[in-house]
């Protein structure tokens, strides 16, 4: 019995591990596609071109590590005001 407890544990441990090493992926990408929106929109703000109102609060507004851990969560859910389509 305690042997297929112990796979069991184990099993679920290897996915979890897989699951959020895939998050991590994602909210990487996310986030650093975040951090070239709000730079391009604050070079447009210093040459005069309309801009979108990003900010670099925006983005410390919300952990990295709370966007993996989260991973029943969307990506864009943590940035409402934000579309990820740009």
């Amino acid at each position: 019995m305690i042997p297929f407890v112990i796979f069991g544990l184990s099993l679920l441990l290897m996915v979890l591990t897989v699951v959020l090493w895939i998050r991590n992926e994602q909210v990487y990408r996310y986030r650093i596609d975040l951090i070239e929106r709000v730079y391009d929109d604050r070079m447009a703000a210093i040459y005069g071109r309309p801009n979108q109102g990003l900010t670099w609060e925006m983005i410390r507004s919300v952990s990295y590590d709370s966007m993996v851990w989260q991973f029943w969560r969307p990506l864009d859910s943590f940035y409402p005001d934000v579309s990820a389509d740009g």
